[in-house]
């Protein structure tokens, strides 16, 4: 049933043999396991499942080698094409990393300087840096 002068027919047979007609052809090597049960209550299944199994065993399928085309200059065009806008893509996000890094150093240089005159306004005495009250660190005229 499975095996019509060395070929397979998808007409005949259960659902199986269907599925696997699609995947059987001249360009596929065959693997196929069988799971089989001991009980008793299976012998239906186990009988066909090996029943199966040796009709697939007799399917012969010769692989034949592919008889594609490449454009070879034309995929290394493409390759190189690719490469280029890989390599800029990376160029633009080493130049946002070393952007961020300098704003990360700038704002590590402003964190330390308020540090400082927080510091600085603590050791005095004062509760801000100029002690005007405003917080700007400079003394106002109508402070005096």
């Amino acid at each position: 049933e499975l095996k019509v002068k060395g070929k397979l027919t998808k007409s005949r047979g259960t659902g199986l043999r269907r599925i696997l007609h699609a995947y059987i052809n001249q360009n596929c090597m065959i693997s196929v396991m069988f799971t089989l049960s001991p009980a008793f209550t299976n012998r239906t299944t186990t009988e066909s499942t090996l029943k199966f199994a040796v009709q697939a065993g007799m399917v012969k399928v010769k692989p034949v080698k592919a008889k594609a085309q490449v454009n070879f200059k034309a995929l290394v065009a493409d390759l190189q094409k690719h490469i280029k806008e890989q390599e800029e893509l990376i160029e633009k996000l080493n130049d946002d990393i070393e952007g961020l890094n300098d704003k990360n150093q700038d704002l590590t240089y402003k964190v330390s300087t308020l540090e400082e005159k927080l510091t600085y306004a603590k050791s005095s005495g004062g509760g801000d840096a100029g002690g005007d009250g405003d917080g700007d660190g400079d003394k106002d005229v109508d402070d005096e």
